[in-house]
């Protein structure tokens, strides 16, 4: 009977979305005009990235000290903007966010549903933040 305890709190455990899953399910859950607030910012801070890097793989030919030093200053911004996320200011915690943990993501070649499903969403808000940028 405690094996199957056992078992059961392991299958909840797995049922628990990871930090990826849950920052996706917060930006989901953003009402329109504040998603789209998100998405502007990331688009600024996607411009920034490729200006930095020139996109993804840009990023991952850098030696190592380089890409976590890009990603010590996204960390220090999405800490810094914290508690501006209940706030008309969230749009730069979620964009530093959805950046820093797309950017660990590719770093660490993960091809989990989670890193994918944030990596849909980074690029979705992305070409969205574009969009509404130069209407």
């Amino acid at each position: 009977m405690f094996a199957f305890l056992k078992r059961l709190k392991l299958s909840n455990a797995f049922l628990e979305p990871g930090p990826a899953r849950k920052l996706v399910l917060e930006f989901d859950a953003l009402d329109e005009t504040r998603r789209d607030l998100v998405c502007e910012q990331l688009d600024r801070l996607w411009t920034w990235f490729l200006h930095e890097f020139d996109g993804p793989t840009g990023f991952l030919t850098q030696p190592p000290e380089v890409q976590h030093e890009f990603l010590g200053k996204l960390a220090v911004a999405e800490e810094r903007s914290r508690s501006l996320k209940q706030t008309e200011l969230s749009a730069y915690y979620y964009s530093a966010a959805l950046v820093l943990r797309y950017l660990r993501g590719i770093q660490a070649n993960s091809l989990d549903p989670e890193t994918a499903a944030l990596s849909a969403r980074v690029a979705w808000g992305v070409n969205r933040g574009h969009a509404l940028r130069h209407e």
